[in-house]
């Protein structure tokens, strides 16, 4: 299982997304990846901070298709059995004087309770205990 992280699909839902990200994710089978309700909420908060016009409703439309239709029943929400892990994992980064992002830690913690691998350019999450792939990375 795969999960693709904010930054891919921010990426995936530009005009002209990398060519590196859409190669990557054309070698992936649909049934491996997974995406959070917590990267659906920034996608709406980025679409929601623009302001009213065409761009703005085109991405809105472009983010319902993508989360509630291209992704229908694989959308992770922050589950109990995540709390530990993200509580564990904060604390571990604070006291390590490296403090991680709310979002960015519950999607971590999501991954480690699934199991599962994180897609994404964000290299902060290095150090949070999952497997992490660079789509960008990938030649």
């Amino acid at each position: 299982m795969i999960i693709l992280d904010t930054h891919v699909l921010s990426e995936l839902m530009r005009p002209e997304p990398a060519a590196s990200v859409v190669r990557w994710m054309n070698a992936q089978p649909l049934s491996a990846l997974r995406v959070t309700a917590l990267s659906y909420a920034e996608i709406l908060l980025g679409i929601a901070s623009l302001p009213d016009g065409q761009r703005r409703d085109q991405l809105a439309e472009q983010a319902e298709g993508l989360f509630l239709k291209d992704f229908a029943g694989r959308i992770l929400c922050f589950e109990p059995a995540a709390a530990p892990a993200y509580a564990a994992l904060a604390a571990q980064r604070r006291q390590a004087g490296q403090p991680l992002g709310a979002v960015e830690g519950m999607i971590a913690a999501i991954a480690h309770v699934h199991g599962a691998a994180i897609a994404t350019r964000n290299s902060d999450l290095g150090s949070c205990g999952v497997p992490l792939i660079d789509p960008w990375a990938v030649p």
